[in-house]
């Protein structure tokens, strides 16, 4: 591990981390255990003493691990153009043989070049409360420009139709549910358009549920059908613990679990959470 002193820059496991400022040697531990779950593909059950800025580890190490991945792709379609070259440069003799090589190499660099292939970071916690914490680290980060971001709530807090957002539990999502069959809401109905005109503009930023409902409320698009469009864009997606835990709530969620990386922060408090899903 080696660190250039002055800079919040510093290599880890051959992955060079971006980090708000000089890191203490407890961060430093912690990033590596992070970074190396991540490399080898392993579970991890990581503690630190509370004020020991463990979040800001966490999305930085785990921020900083992803991006190492996308220099990697770049530098594996370099190689397949470079090859798909040669082939093309083959002697005529050997024009099977350049022909399948060719449909090979092209396959290659698609797949690698695509940065659609970088896993999907999935950042849960327990509350909306601390999820509004950790994306205030998060904004403080080099990472806050240019990460696709949303942050998963429930149609309690952030519907706006003046009506349904009166009536309480279940029956506020059977009310929106049967307006959105019949297409009788104007948030709703307004935020495919929305997403598909301004996709760049509204996923290019950290966002947190009170920038999604100012959203919806400037431009009359609904917070909650927003925040789930651009899900299966997103390089980082902020929800509370029962969305995952719950099955039904996860298979609707639209998120490619074979390709991202999940992470529970203040982890103690899953077992409560899954007592309750289960009852």
């Amino acid at each position: 591990m080696t660190e250039r002193a002055g800079q919040g820059s510093f290599s880890i496991r051959g992955v060079e981390v971006q980090f708000p400022f000089k890191p203490y040697d407890c961060q430093l531990s912690y990033m590596e255990a992070v970074i190396t779950a991540l490399q080898t593909k392993k579970n991890a059950l990581l503690e630190s003493p509370t004020g020991t800025g463990k979040t800001l580890c966490l999305l930085c190490a785990t921020l900083s691990w992803r991006e190492s991945l996308r220099g990697e792709l770049v530098a594996r379609a370099a190689q397949a153009e470079e090859e798909q070259r040669k082939v093309e440069a083959m002697p005529a003799e050997e024009v099977s043989t350049a022909r399948r090589l060719r449909a090979d190499l092209q396959q290659l660099a698609a797949e690698k070049a695509s940065t659609e292939n970088l896993p999907t970071i999935i950042y849960a916690s327990r509350t909306h409360s601390q999820l509004k914490q950790v994306i205030g680290e998060l904004k403080r980060t080099r990472f806050a420009k240019g990460l696709k971001t949303t942050v998963l709530s429930s149609r309690q807090q952030m519907c706006r139709h003046r009506v349904v957002q009166q009536i309480q539990g279940s029956v506020l999502n059977l009310g929106c549910k049967s307006l959105v069959s019949k297409r009788a809401c104007k948030w709703y109905n307004n935020t495919e358009k929305y997403v598909n005109g301004r996709e760049e503009d509204v996923n290019n930023s950290v966002l947190d549920i009170e920038d999604l409902i100012k959203i919806g409320d400037h431009k009359t698009v609904c917070p909650y059908y927003l925040s789930r469009s651009l899900t299966s864009k997103a390089d980082l997606i902020f929800l509370p613990y029962n969305y995952l835990i719950d099955a039904k709530t996860r298979t609707g969620l639209g998120i490619n679990w074979e390709n991202s990386v999940v992470i529970f922060d203040e982890a103690h408090n899953i077992e409560s959470v899954c007592s309750g899903s289960a009852s």
